[in-house]
């Protein structure tokens, strides 16, 4: 792995938000969104409220820092999006 890669095995989004405040990053993958949780909502990771809140917590992030985040969502084996259509 290279020393320019940074990985990170978090699903806190304040431990995220974090780490990315101690270096300045080009590019942030999150994998996958529906497991990523705020501690500040009191629904489940994956729930409709935690996706949306999460994604716009990290587009706001994206935007302050001028880093390039890809968020990853899984689909099942039928093709439809996992957990809340929220992300279509």
């Amino acid at each position: 792995i290279s020393e320019d890669l940074f990985l990170l095995n978090e699903i806190d989004l304040n431990i995220i938000q974090n780490a990315l405040d101690e270096q300045q990053y080009a590019l942030c993958v999150i994998d996958s969104i529906q497991t990523i949780y705020s501690p500040d909502i009191t629904s489940a990771p994956g729930s409709i409220s935690q996706v949306r809140e999460v994604t716009f917590a990290l587009m706001r992030l994206a935007k302050e820092r001028n880093i390039s985040i890809f968020i990853i969502g899984h689909i099942t084996k039928e093709g439809s999006i996992a957990g809340p259509r929220i992300l279509e």
